[in-house]
């Protein structure tokens, strides 16, 4: 016998078969492969372009915020306004957009303009709604605007948010000063007793006691009078 396959076995061998198919599939099907190869060379291209877009986009409006930031601290709020109002039309969906809207609302609270304030603070209560950080100081920023519109019952409602995420500790008591004060300022003096008389008995809190004592025995003396 010899070790050398015939021309018949080379023909059955299905190595061989699937090598010479798949030669001939090639051979027939070259600019359909070519193309396929070239398509993914432009989605590949295609890809790299737009994330390099976001990125650059995100750069751009990254330092839009910072250089707004630094107007507000340096009291420059009609440059900080102009500078958040480019960023925001301009790049409103990236991080540092949605970060704008928060500084926004600061920048026309310390304007006095608080019904605009109301509006980019609720803008971003929205954005920040799963933020416990970002979403909180949203949140007292409305409620500080509403307060300073005389919208006092709306005030007491984000204050109640507010107090709702406080657990225990120093901020749930000053959480709980703040709705007692809207709610007297909204006509709720009873409610507001109530949270007064809960804080004057917080061994936990000596200060938070202590002004509590104080606000009830106006209360008392408003009352008697």
């Amino acid at each position: 016998m010899t070790d050398r396959l015939s021309k018949q076995q080379l023909k059955e061998d299905p190595l061989m078969k699937t090598t010479a198919d798949a030669a001939d599939f090639a051979r027939h099907h070259s600019r359909l492969l070519l193309g396929a190869a070239v398509g993914l060379v432009v989605l590949a291209a295609a890809i790299y372009f737009v994330q390099s877009g976001a990125q650059r986009s995100s750069e751009r409006a990254a330092g839009m915020l910072a250089d707004a930031r630094a107007d507000f601290q340096q009291g420059a709020l009609d440059p900080a306004a102009t500078r958040l109002e480019e960023l925001l039309g301009s790049a409103g969906g990236t991080v540092s957009g949605k970060q704008g809207l928060l500084l926004y609302g600061d920048v026309r609270y310390a304007q006095g303009r608080y019904q605009d304030a109301v509006g980019y603070y609720r803008r971003a209560v929205d954005t920040f709604k799963s933020d416990p950080v970002l979403g909180m100081a949203a949140r007292r920023g409305l409620a500080a605007s509403l307060e300073n519109l005389q919208q006092f019952s709306e005030a007491a409602s984000v204050h109640e948010e507010l107090l709702a995420a406080q657990e225990s500790g120093a901020l749930r008591a000053q959480a709980q000063l703040d709705l007692a004060r809207v709610l007297l300022r909204a006509g709720e003096s009873a409610r507001a007793m109530a949270i007064y008389e809960e804080l004057s008995h917080n061994p936990d809190n000596p200060m938070a006691a202590q002004e509590a004592l104080l606000r009830i025995a106006e209360l008392k003396a408003a009352q008697a009078g």
